[in-house]
């Protein structure tokens, strides 16, 4: 992970408001073919490693893409305006957190909430659990979502109706978890090709 970034990130937030300093940092990582190219309009290489600030001589591997989501809102007092995200990206902002939790909810391993990710622990088979608040707030979301074909029509594509059956799938499967004592459900030991297969008939 860029150095740099996090490096920015500690500078910027020693004079931020405590509301301001939550944030998501999304990172995606893709392994590249080592090669090395000359553009022409940049007068430069490209294919070396370079953290944003400075290139290295070293040759990449691999490329990370980095995102920040200001969870509260985002402070447009800053002077770096093209870093910050514009309220038009306020859907996609939020789009992006549901699929995030979404996923997180389907893979949950720890006892512990480690890393401010609660819906990535296990699922308590009695009581409450956020698990289970989410799924149930999720149903409609997902109830709700279609894409646009090329021809402008409306189109509600199967995953959607899949999650659907997944999450339903998973809160009846807690409910027999329980029935057997246990008092854990981890959802990312799930092998979810045959509880989505299973579901989805």
């Amino acid at each position: 992970i860029n150095y740099s970034i996090f490096e920015a990130l500690k500078g910027v937030s020693r004079t931020m408001k405590e509301c301001n300093k939550y944030c998501i940092l999304l990172f995606d990582e893709i392994a590249l073919d080592p090669h090395l190219d000359y553009n022409q309009h940049a007068d430069g290489a490209e294919g070396v490693q370079n953290s944003g600030i400075q290139a290295s001589a070293k040759i990449a591997t691999h490329a990370q893409i980095n995102y920040v989501n200001y969870v509260n809102y985002v402070n447009y007092d800053k002077q770096d305006r093209e870093l910050l995200l514009t309220e038009d990206a306020r859907g996609t902002v939020v789009l992006l957190k549901f699929f995030d939790d979404l996923f997180d909810g389907v893979n949950g391993s720890t006892k512990m909430d480690m890393r401010g990710k609660k819906l990535r622990t296990s699922v308590p088979t009695v009581g409450e659990s956020c698990h289970i608040e989410f799924w149930q707030s999720a149903l409609p979301v997902l109830e709700s979502m279609y894409v646009i074909n090329d021809k402008g029509q409306k189109i509600v594509v199967p995953c959607f109706k899949n999650w659907q059956r997944t999450l339903n799938g998973l809160m009846l499967l807690r409910e027999k978890i329980n029935l057997c004592g246990l008092t854990q459900m981890k959802t990312r030991r799930l092998n979810q090709d045959p509880l989505e297969n299973f579901f989805g008939k």
